[in-house]
């Protein structure tokens, strides 16, 4: 699960709570395409490549037809179709609506360290422009 920690007291100070959940919004939006980009890509938040698949398992993508070159976790679709995102007007959150995906997640980050859902460095480079972006949205710059 990706959430932000972010400390943004200051700025609910100034805005209301429809501002503050349209600037939520606005970057769990980004973020969740950006996640969905990185794992398109083969890459995890951090932008590095996952770990290949095993020779038997990379055959038997090429004979179906299912093989790219590179390891993108979307086999059937599932994993990569559950993950969503939501947001409050404290924070927004990224998460995995299906139990069989938050399964298959916990063991491919444990056993092939396929993280996808941590916190990375691909993802810090999109926040602030999502963050200003949103408060060019509800009016904080003028």
């Amino acid at each position: 699960m990706i959430k932000t920690f972010i400390d943004f007291s200051e700025l609910y100070k100034v805005l209301d709570e429809a501002q503050t959940k349209v600037i939520w919004e606005g970057i769990g939006k980004l973020i969740h395409k950006k996640v969905l980009e990185l794992i398109d890509s083969g890459k995890n938040t951090d932008g590095q490549t996952y770990q290949g698949y095993s020779a038997s398992y990379r055959e038997w993508k090429t004979k179906k037809g299912e093989y790219e070159g590179y390891v993108n976790l979307d086999l059937s679709g599932q994993m990569v179709a559950s993950i969503k995102y939501r947001a409050s007007t404290t924070n927004f959150t990224i998460y995995l609506n299906n139990g069989k995906a938050i399964e298959k997640a916990y063991r491919l980050n444990n056993t092939k360290n396929w993280s996808f859902m941590d916190w990375g460095k691909e993802l810090d480079k999109i926040l602030w422009p999502a963050l200003q972006e949103a408060l060019y949205q509800v009016g904080f710059f003028k």
